[in-house]
């Protein structure tokens, strides 16, 4: 080794794991000025809102990227923007409609209140509707509170319009509390509130029968289904049990080859559900000649066609 060698020093570049390691030695130091800040006399004047990436880039949580959505509601609303001026006995649906669109949330209170009106109007009801036309008939919503604005914004406010909801209300989407209450009713308002929205779903009727003329149903008919008055005798009020007439009212399917079944069975087991049964055509127009129906109409499935 030649002297000049010994004399200087080798440059290693560094690597790219060390360059790393000191950036976030830097913003750690950063965030430590922060901290060490907010734990001294400086606490009421720091700013939380601020915040350093382990890029070094200063961010702020009330700036919004997409600055042409509006934020969502943050507050809830008080009883004199919930209830209606008109009717103080009630809430104010055009309110509620446009703060649910906001994505905002009521006080517990608010929330039981209207489930509880909603229960008490469902209990009155027959397990089987008796209904006339024009009627507009809907499938499954499936918690989707912007499906559901759609819905009346095409087919008419439901304040002219007569609307007939098939079931399967929540679940799935990100607004079920908002279209009627379930599963977000925990994470969203409390226990209780989650409590009265189960009992509001076994007050729900299971049918209707429009223009006498049309079973309008969830899932579909049942090897225990001879008549409509099957239905009407039975106690909705309770959980839908694993089988019987009442969970394959709302359970049951038709065959995937309805009218071209390649069996003479009218019902089999439907494995795809794990419970109740696949109908084929020939049940549902057995059932439909000895009721003096003309159609069965249905939700429970999504149409390819619409």
């Amino acid at each position: 080794m030649s002297s000049e060698d010994q004399s200087t020093p080798a440059v290693i570049p560094p690597s790219r794991s060390s360059t790393v390691q000191r950036k976030k030695t830097i913003v750690n130091e950063k965030v430590a000025q922060k901290i060490s800040g907010a734990k001294g006399p400086n606490l009421e004047t720091s700013d939380f809102t601020i915040h350093i990436t382990e890029a070094g880039e200063e961010v702020r949580t009330t700036t919004r990227i997409c600055k042409d959505v509006p934020p969502p509601a943050a507050n809830k609303p008080t009883d004199a923007e919930f209830y209606s001026k008109k009717d103080p006995t009630k809430p104010d649906l055009e309110f509620l409609k446009q703060h649910f669109f906001r994505e905002g949330r009521l006080t517990t209170k608010q929330a039981l209140f209207i489930i509880k009106k909603a229960t008490e109007i469902l209990k009155k009801e027959g397990t089987v509707l008796d209904l006339d036309a024009p009627l507009t008939v809907c499938g499954d919503i499936h918690g989707q509170y912007y499906d559901l604005m759609k819905l009346f914004e095409v087919g008419g406010d439901p304040a002219v319009t007569r609307y007939l909801f098939l079931g399967d209300y929540v679940d799935r989407g990100y607004y079920s509390m908002e279209v009627i209450g379930t599963n977000e009713a925990t994470h969203k308002y409390s226990e209780e509130v989650y409590e009265m929205a189960i009992e509001s779903f076994c007050a729900l009727p299971l049918a209707a029968i429009m223009n006498k003329q049309f079973l309008c149903i969830h899932g579909g008919i049942s090897p225990e289904l001879t008549s409509i008055e099957d239905l009407r005798q039975l106690n909705r009020f309770k959980e839908p049990p694993t089988h019987g007439l009442m969970c394959d009212a709302l359970w049951a399917d038709p065959l995937e080859d309805f009218g071209q079944e390649r069996t003479n069975d009218f019902f089999v087991h439907n494995g795809v559900r794990g419970c109740s049964y696949f109908y084929s055509y020939h049940a549902a127009c057995a059932f439909l000649e000895k009721n003096n129906l003309l159609s069965i109409i249905r939700a429970h499935e999504a149409q390819d066609a619409g």
